[in-house]
């Protein structure tokens, strides 16, 4: 025996059938009369609505699958969507922020991508150092940066005295011992870890001792 919400539903589906039309009319009048009302209501709910902020993004991406004409009304509209966004100041820094993020993390974790952005940039190598004042331009700014000046682009290279040539030198020599020191300690750290974990002796014990080896090498040496 059908029920009584069951009857009422198969009449209901039967009047929407018959009168389609009428139905579709008076919605589509509704809906102009007012349409700036749901249209804010409409985004108020996308901004909320995870699943359907989720269904919306698949019906987006199938129709333009299918549809060209909506693809390149869509594209234009985001175009403009963007460019309007990006007036915004605190817009335009967050973005920015983003994008560097996504890119760092796809160069890092993407091999095809990290592939084409160098082939990028050895395109724009080539064409940039092509041209006549790159050279000088480039050593200028490099300069500037390891010395911690931000306004280096229209200035000239400094001429070098025997007093900064001296202090340069000695800049790079220490480096390069801070970076061979560097260098050693991680490399008897690891040899220290592999030890410990192989002779069943404590870290602590294990760095003690290569130590004092250490100290018994140096006064033999002096010796």
């Amino acid at each position: 025996m059908v029920s009584k919400y069951r009857r009422q539903q198969q009449k209901c589906k039967q009047w929407h059938s018959e009168n389609k039309e009428a139905v579709k009319s008076k919605s589509r009048s509704k809906y102009v009369a007012n349409r700036e009302s749901v249209k804010k209501r409409s985004a108020d709910r996308m901004l909320t609505d995870k699943p359907l902020r989720r269904q919306n993004l698949q019906r987006v991406k199938s129709r333009i699958e299918n549809d060209a004409v909506y693809k390149h009304r869509n594209r234009t509209k985001a175009a403009e969507s963007g460019h309007r966004k990006l007036q915004n100041v605190e817009y335009r820094e967050k973005h920015k922020a983003t994008m560097g993020d996504k890119m760092k993390t796809a160069y890092h974790t993407q091999r095809s991508y990290c592939e084409i952005k160098k082939t990028e940039s050895r395109q724009h190598y080539r064409q940039v150092c092509k041209l006549e004042n790159y050279k000088s331009r480039h050593r200028s700014v490099m300069r500037k940066r390891r010395h911690g000046s931000e306004s280096c682009l229209d200035q000239q290279p400094p001429r070098k005295t025997k007093s900064q040539t001296r202090a340069d030198k000695t800049y790079w020599a220490r480096r390069t011992r801070l970076i061979a020191a560097v260098k050693e300690n991680h490399q008897l750290a690891m040899l220290q870890k592999k030890m410990a974990s192989l002779s069943g002796v404590p870290l602590l014990d294990t760095k003690l001792l290569t130590k004092k080896a250490a100290q018994r090498l140096k006064r033999g040496k002096k010796c």
